[in-house]
C-alpha cells in the first residue's frame, strides 16, 4: 500500500491546519485502520516515530487517547463530506 499522493495530502492537510503534512499523513494512515507497523513501513520510518508523530498529533488536536485521535480525524473528514454534498 502507497502512502496519499500530494494532491489528496493537500486536501486533507487542509482539513488538519494544526497538523505538517507527515503528521496528517501519519494520523490519516493510523485513523482508517492501519497498524504503527504498518504506518512505520508506508512512511519508510521506525515505530518510534510514528508513535511520537501520533502523540504529537494527540497534543495539536487536544485528544487524550488514539480513539479520541481516530474520532476526531473521521469526523472531521465525514463533516466535510456533508457539507461538500449538501452545496451540490
Amino acid at each position: 500500500m502507497a502512502g496519499l499522493n500530494s494532491t489528496d495530502l493537500k486536501m486533507f492537510h487542509n482539513l488538519f491546519p494544526e497538523l505538517t503534512p507527515v503528521q496528517t499523513e501519519t494520523a490519516l494512515l493510523y485513523c482508517y485502520g492501519l497498524g504503527r507497523e504498518e504506518v512505520a513501513g508506508i512512511r519508510h520510518v521506525s515505530v518510534p516515530a510514528v508513535d511520537k508523530s501520533l502523540t504529537t498529533c494527540r497534543r495539536l488536536l487536544n485528544v487524550d487517547s488514539l480513539g479520541q485521535l481516530r474520532a476526531v480525524v473521521l469526523l472531521r473528514i465525514n463533516a466535510n463530506i456533508l457539507i461538500s454534498c449538501q452545496a451540490c
